[in-house]
């Protein structure tokens, strides 16, 4: 029931459920009347934009989380979402101000140190964002993405050992996981493990069996073991799901 003096709470609870139903349109009238109700609670802004940025309303939701802050300057939900769509637009300074301000906020919240990792990731930044993502993988060591990420962030700092042993807590966690074993391979495949290379391009691809990126890297890997005829079906089932230079091909499966 509806109580008069907690009537927006109840409007933005059901907006919650719906939320996590997936039922955005309804979820935003839920919000818009706790707004309605209630102006001043910045979280109804920042519920009501999330959702908003969920559908694809981009300026609208920017609009609700810069209301959140207006309201609550230190609202960290606001600020990093907003940071998501200032990566997004490519406003790398802006995204990374309001996450280091969120940080300072709630220093918990894995999000905040997740997302300023991936904008580091991206920029080249490797050791700042694996520092970000210590922290990250800290606050919730199942997270295999973060994990991914983090290997991948280790690989590009030369440091394939550790990129390794990421990939493999990663596959720990869900060892039917194509990519977890894939990016391994690459690891591996850098090390000049061929024959373990070829064992984790296999395992994605008997998970994947149209992981198109797995088969030509497994291609290259039989190649160096010297195995043509296999290089070359897998180069084949390689090009139905991407571009592949003809001289390429020609190579591996010409005479």
């Amino acid at each position: 029931t509806v109580q008069s003096n907690i009537q927006d709470q109840v409007y933005n609870y059901l907006g919650l459920i719906e939320q996590g139903l997936n039922n955005r349109i309804t979820a935003i009238l839920y919000f818009d009347s706790a707004i309605t109700c209630n102006s001043k609670q910045p979280d109804y802004y920042a519920h009501r934009g999330l959702t908003k940025l969920e559908s694809g309303q981009v300026q609208s939701a920017s609009d609700d989380f810069y209301q959140a802050l207006k309201l609550n300057p230190e609202h960290a939900v606001a600020k990093n979402n907003l940071a998501t769509l200032k990566r997004k637009e490519g406003k790398i300074a802006e995204a990374e101000r309001l996450l280091f301000e969120a940080k300072l906020t709630n220093a918990k919240n894995q999000q905040h140190h997740a997302q300023l990792a991936l904008i580091q990731l991206e920029s080249g930044r490797y050791a700042e964002a694996i520092l970000n993502f210590d922290t990250a993988i800290l606050i919730d060591a199942r997270d295999g993405e973060l994990l991914l990420a983090r290997g991948q962030a280790k690989e590009k700092n030369r440091n394939l050992n550790g990129a390794i042993k990421d990939y493999s807590h990663a596959i720990a966690i869900d060892n039917e996981w194509p990519k977890a074993w894939f990016m391994q391979g690459n690891a591996l495949l850098k090390q000049g493990k061929l024959k373990e290379a070829l064992e984790n391009y296999s395992a994605a691809i008997t998970l994947d069996d149209t992981y198109a990126i797995a088969y030509h890297n497994r291609a290259m890997t039989y190649l160096r073991l010297g195995d043509k005829p296999a290089a070359c079906l897998d180069i084949r089932k390689a090009e139905k799901g991407m571009s592949i230079n003809s001289q390429t091909i020609n190579q591996i499966c010409g005479n």
